[in-house]
């Protein structure tokens, strides 16, 4: 058995939002380079027009046409920050969840106790994987996780090594890929 007694900081929190958005929705990055793509479309096609004459940019038949640009290059450059700014306020809602945990893994589940809402025992099983960055392990659990910081532990790698024993680690492509080689055997 391997207990731990923590608070998730906000920076920890950040963290592992971005590493399940990253893991879970990585289309949400490929939105942002599309993003880009359509803006440096957009720019060299006014800019063509310019230079060629056919028309300028102000005009009224090309203004909706610099809108566009301006709410993309909006967006583009926004986009990170509103979401971080979003997860900052998330952490300020739940962070009595997150505070005074007390944890203990061992080979049948995780068990934890928040002063704020009480005990809960779950098993392995019950989860769907985890991620790891280089200052958590996240148990995902559906579309929710649970962050555990490895600074929590006198020796994080036996926690690291207990997790890997029990779950899978959470990449979609990769159970896809599986899926496919055992259809083909």
């Amino acid at each position: 058995m391997i207990e731990a007694s923590f608070t998730i900081r906000e920076d920890e929190y950040l963290e592992a939002q971005k590493a399940y958005m990253h893991a879970v929705n990585p289309q949400a990055r490929w939105i942002r380079f599309g993003l880009a793509g359509v803006l440096t479309l957009s720019i060299g096609i006014v800019l063509l027009t310019q230079r060629t004459g056919l028309a300028t940019l102000w005009t009224p038949h090309n203004l909706p046409g610099a809108v566009f640009v301006l709410t993309i290059v909006t967006i583009t450059l926004l986009s990170p920050k509103l979401q971080r700014r979003a997860f900052k306020k998330r952490y300020q809602v739940e962070r009595a969840g997150m505070t005074d945990v007390r944890t203990e893994l061992n080979e049948e589940g995780i068990s934890a106790e928040v002063p704020a809402y009480g005990r809960a025992e779950l098993l392995w099983s019950a989860h769907t994987g985890y991620l790891q960055t280089p200052q958590l392990i996240l148990l995902l659990k559906g579309y929710t996780f649970r962050p555990i910081p490895l600074r929590a532990f006198a020796h994080p790698n036996e926690v690291e090594e207990l997790v890997k024993r029990h779950l899978p680690v959470y990449t979609r492509g990769l159970a896809r890929a599986e899926a496919r080689s055992t259809d083909r055997a």
